[in-house]
């Protein structure tokens, strides 16, 4: 399943930048999980260390660019992101003598996500609008970090998959700029060396700008005149 999705986002998102109609750029936090359901561990022994497995939520900062192009559907656009994210987990456990311990896995990855948004206004002349994402993503690490007292080992150099899906608001305020807020859930489907997947929901703001957004009101204003 691997080799097959990868190559898949991977083709997508190398389009040229030639020719894009908007360019995008958003920032902020994601919270991130692993999931080890698939996963059974046996228990510790009395004079053993019991280190956490990082299955708890961390949050971490997100830092986006996009290229973006119109579809024939003026509702429709088609979003390449190159996203650097911070997944992983935080874990807790003890020492063989009782004493608590806790600690965190954080996976630094390079997320490439072609997405299918959809814009929704009330009315065409409406400045906001509801937009809805949905597409695949893939994820190649650049780095890899443990503290504490974490049982697993990093999966440095392991590409990753999955689906992501989500939505949020867009506000026009000129004809060449709109302020976007959104919240993307990433769904991880394609394990790591060990088996575990991962979790990310994404909340960013930012901006994107049109380089051809005047030109189609323009030509939608003279439709309207006829």
């Amino acid at each position: 399943m691997r080799k097959a999705i990868l190559p898949a986002v991977l083709i997508l998102t190398a389009v040229p930048l030639a020719g894009q109609d908007f360019l995008g750029f958003r920032a902020g936090v994601g919270a991130a999980r692993m999931d080890f359901r698939n996963i059974h561990f046996a228990p510790c022994l009395p004079d053993e260390h019991c280190h956490g497995v990082p299955d708890d939520w961390i949050v971490s900062p997100l830092i986006s660019a996009d290229i973006g192009y119109d579809t024939a559907i003026e509702e429709l656009s088609f979003r390449l992101s190159v996203t650097y994210a911070v997944k992983g987990g935080a874990a807790s456990g003890s020492w063989a003598n009782g004493t608590p311990s806790s600690g965190t896995q954080r996976l630094h990855l390079l997320q490439f996500s072609p997405l299918l948004n959809a814009n929704m206004r009330a009315h065409p002349q409406d400045r906001w609008a509801v937009s809805l994402l949905a597409g695949p993503w893939a994820a190649l690490p650049v780095a890899c970090s443990e503290a504490g007292a974490v049982a697993w080992t990093c999966s440095q150099g392991t590409p990753e998959a999955g689906v992501a899906f989500g939505g949020g608001f867009q506000y026009t305020v000129g004809n060449n700029l709109t302020f976007t807020a959104e919240s993307i859930y990433y769904w991880g489907l394609v394990p790591l060396d060990d088996g575990e997947l991962t979790r990310l929901v994404a909340v960013q703001v930012g901006v994107t700008i049109h380089s051809r957004q005047e030109i189609r009101s323009s030509v939608k204003t003279e439709a309207a005149r006829r």
